[in-house]
């Protein structure tokens, strides 16, 4: 698996990955497996800190991993809902341990915790290929 997606990163890691959790541990993590394959990770503590980011590069941004509970005004799954109407291109992967909250969005791909690396990896890189046609 570690060989296709190395095969693959030349491709599809112009642009950043925009990662938001506000575990420490976790958006670290995700940023340095998404690093490992290629892509530039940007890492943010808060829905609304991302938010402000992505509104003022939307087109450097290949993709959003957000976590769906979170402190802040906004919350993952806001975060996820504005940006799909704002930018619909944009793939966007939610997250979250809550089985409860695992209803489909439109347009957004729903990850459930817990997740391996070699998981979001292979999301990321399927979506980014989707998402360049």
């Amino acid at each position: 698996m570690e060989n296709v997606l190395k095969e693959t990163q030349p491709a599809l890691s112009t642009g950043t990955v925009i990662v938001v959790d506000d575990d420490d541990l976790v958006r670290m993590l995700t940023a340095e497996a998404l690093d490992e394959i290629g892509f530039h990770a940007m890492q943010f503590g808060t829905a609304d800190e991302a938010l402000m980011h992505i509104m003022r590069f939307p087109t450097t941004v290949k993709l959003v991993i957000t976590d769906w509970n979170m402190s802040g005004q906004l919350d993952g799954s806001e975060l996820a809902q504005m940006l799909h109407e704002r930018y619909p291109a944009m793939p966007i992967v939610l997250t979250t341990g809550r089985a409860l909250e695992m209803h489909a969005h439109p347009g957004i791909t729903l990850l459930p915790k817990p997740w391996t690396l070699d998981q979001l990896r292979t999301l990321v890189v399927m979506l980014v290929a989707m998402s360049a046609g």
